[in-house]
């Protein structure tokens, strides 16, 4: 009996045939062990909300009043026909001009000329503003409206001293003429007028006269 000879490419068939086969198990047991693999923690993302500062109101100062320290009222001035009842303050000479600075809605009695408690009076000028630096009317907004025998009132010291308007005129800025000395017992008062945009300036002065009747 002859026994039948192996062919040695069978032999390397089956030997291929089997690494395939357990590439195929390793590649099934691989892709089985990654699925159920615990997935990585991933830090959540954390937002910060920027918070902004409550922004607090800002306080802007009011008028100062007439009897905070420094500024003293020395009298009152009313004025029926352009509805004005004002306090008048001291307005001092600061070298060659007076400081108006603290003036506001107030009447300023200008340092150095007449004063109602002097024997003779004289000529007493008071000053105020026009117009505030805020765009807002001031006490002497409508002076330019006083009439020739109009009233004006002073009260002062529990008296009451009344006076007739007899003047009014405009003149320049550099014109002290308004406020010289006078023997009649008189009030001057003065404002600015005819506002020039270009210079930032008021270029005449309204100056009105009252004489005493009583």
């Amino acid at each position: 009996m002859v026994r039948r000879q192996r062919n040695p490419f069978a032999n390397l068939f089956t030997l291929i045939l089997l690494g395939a086969l357990a590439g195929v198990v390793f590649i099934v047991y691989d892709q089985v062990r990654t699925s159920n693999a615990p997935a990585p923690l991933v830090s959540p993302t954390v937002v910060v909300a920027a918070v902004l500062p409550t922004l607090t109101p800002t306080v802007m100062p009011t008028a100062i009043p007439t009897n905070s320290a420094g500024i003293v009222q020395l009298a009152q001035l009313s004025i029926p026909r352009l509805g004005v009842f004002a306090p008048i303050i001291q307005v001092y000479l600061d070298e060659q001009s007076w400081d108006v600075s603290q003036l506001g809605r107030n009447v300023g009695y200008l340092q150095g000329t007449g004063w109602l408690d002097q024997a003779q009076p004289g000529n007493v000028v008071l000053s105020g503003h026009v117009e505030l630096r805020n765009g807002e009317t001031a006490v002497f907004a409508a002076l330019k409206q006083l009439a020739i025998g109009d009233q004006i009132i002073v009260l002062y010291k529990n008296t009451e001293r009344i006076y007739t308007v007899t003047q009014s005129t405009t003149v320049d800025p550099d014109d002290l003429t308004p406020l010289y000395p006078t023997e009649n017992e008189q009030l001057t008062l003065i404002t600015c007028d005819a506002f020039d945009f270009f210079q930032n300036a008021y270029q005449k002065r309204i100056v009105v006269v009252a004489e005493r009747v009583s």
